[in-house]
């Protein structure tokens, strides 16, 4: 999580968008060598900052939001490349779909 909110932090700092998706590509191929498969406890989270998007920007620029949430899509779909049990997936799909739904 903390990584996260360091991501964010760069955004917000002016980081550009195309270096933070190299970043976080660099990042997600490293997490999906060491990680097996997604936790339940890893859903509930996502399934949260869904939650959390559909409260508003929260104070953010326009651009800048849309840079965070394109940071947290591109990790759900790294979660998506990793083996899941059926009803994970199902979750994990419709949380991306809601995540989508906001860009």
């Amino acid at each position: 999580m903390k990584r996260r909110l360091a991501l964010k932090a760069l955004l917000a700092g002016g980081l550009s968008a195309t270096a933070l998706g190299k970043l976080a590509d660099e990042r997600h191929t490293l997490d999906a060598a060491l990680a097996g498969c997604t936790t339940p406890t890893d859903l509930d989270y996502w399934e949260q900052v869904a939650d959390r998007y559909s409260l508003g920007y929260g104070g953010q620029a326009p651009a800048a939001r849309l840079g965070v949430l394109a940071v947290d899509v591109a990790e759900l779909r790294t979660l998506l490349g990793q083996p899941q049990t059926t009803m994970d997936r199902g979750r994990l799909c419709r949380t991306v779909g809601q995540l989508s739904g906001k860009a």
